[in-house]
């Protein structure tokens, strides 16, 4: 969608074969109900809980639908802040016009009162997914340009009834959610961390184990920290602690993580792709910390209270990650942070630096094995108060 030619050939599509067939689409009831439209990852849903239960107290005696991408149904469906969920696959969403037309007829049969898409950085398909509801009432945010062009913008912002302002600064994603609550009236609404709770069984190998979780991977290779330092920094650890290794991942990740497996000197359990979500978040539970690249697994673990070293770069940097200050007081395990400042930092992820395919971000490449060991050593210190080491 990034070029002129590009978003002409998708308003083609969209507009011309979606409403022929939307044009006989009709409507199974009178407008009713919500729809609320969240399309994005795993780790900015876990970040959004906290607003998203002010929006069930927001809108207790409506009827609401997360219309949400498939990645985060097994978590979502989990809490009680919406009534129906309607999970999409968004890589057929975009490239099989049979599914397409299926998820779009159903939208419109829906027959929605309002639409919401509380998300700051809009992406073309949830907005156009919001127009699709057809809603009497459309609400998005007034938001930014790192998920959409200039021109995509300026033809979806007519498709909302109502845009809320939001603030040019750079503000925590916590904190930009809780803008958007305001703005639907929520006024006076601090943010906080949602906390996850118990939601299903850890795998048998793990049960009675003092361990530790390496996070490998991120949602690209680029913002990988290299796999070789993810070993050695194994193998310090379980020589200073003599916990066990585990490591994580999806199942795109699996050569990466073996790679780290089989770099590290000691035994590791290695459960990339062999977990569901809701094991994977109690895997993080029940860890005595974990390690890994700016991911979703970091917003996890602060949720349950699960201590975390993030290693990152610079291409969000303040805007998922560090957390607000004021967050220290509510005794929550905050992450650790890992980083090299740079000049280019807020790049979102756009790097200045010639690059070969699939090499690391220098902000990222260039953070040592040491530079890992000492903030592990802080943290280890920051929480043996609450015996960690037991």
């Amino acid at each position: 969608f990034c070029y002129p030619f590009q978003l002409f050939f998708n308003l083609i599509y969209y507009f011309f074969l979606d409403n022929f067939v939307l044009f006989f689409t009709r409507k199974e009831k009178e407008k009713n109900g919500i729809a609320l439209i969240r399309t994005d990852a795993i780790g900015d849903l876990v970040l959004w809980l906290d607003s998203a239960k002010e929006l069930r107290k927001l809108f207790s005696d409506k009827h609401i639908t997360l219309i949400c991408n498939g990645s985060v149904k097994e978590l979502a469906i989990k809490f009680d802040y919406w009534d129906e969920i309607f999970p999409i696959n968004l890589k057929k969403f975009s490239f099989n016009p049979f599914y397409r037309i299926k998820i779009l007829r159903k939208i419109k049969k829906s027959s929605f009162e309002i639409a919401i898409q509380p998300t700051f950085s809009r992406t073309f398909i949830s907005d156009y997914i919001v127009k699709v509801t057809n809603a009497p009432c459309r609400i998005g945010s007034a938001g930014d340009l790192s998920s959409i062009s200039s021109l995509e913008k300026m033809i979806s912002d007519k498709w909302y009834t109502t845009l809320i302002p939001a603030k040019k600064s750079l503000m925590m994603e916590i904190e930009r959610n809780a803008e958007f609550l305001m703005g639907l009236g929520k006024i006076n609404f601090i943010p906080n961390i949602a906390y996850i709770p118990k939601l299903d069984k850890i795998p048998e190998i793990l049960e009675s184990k003092n361990y530790f979780v390496i996070i490998p991977g991120a949602q690209w290779l680029g913002r990988c920290w290299p796999s070789y330092k993810f070993s050695e920094v194994i193998n310090k650890i379980s020589e200073d602690t003599g916990f066990l290794p585990v490591i994580c991942g999806n199942k795109k990740e699996m050569e990466l993580c073996r790679k780290v497996m089989d770099n590290s000197k000691v035994n590791c359990i290695n459960l990339c792709g062999k977990t569901s979500l809701t094991q994977f978040v109690e895997i993080i539970r029940n860890a005595k910390f974990i390690i890994g690249n700016e991911s979703s697994a970091i917003h996890i673990a602060t949720a349950v209270g699960t201590p975390s070293i993030c290693i990152m770069g610079g291409g969000h940097y303040g805007r998922f990650l560090p957390y607000p200050d004021y967050l220290k007081e509510t005794g929550k395990k905050l992450p650790y942070i890992v980083v090299k400042q740079m000049d280019c930092f807020g790049c979102n992820w756009i790097c200045k630096f010639r690059l070969a395919k699939n090499d690391t971000v220098p902000c990222i490449s260039s953070i040592e094995i040491e530079d890992v060991i000492k903030v592990y050593k802080k943290m280890l210190e920051d929480n043996l108060k609450m015996k960690l080491l037991n």
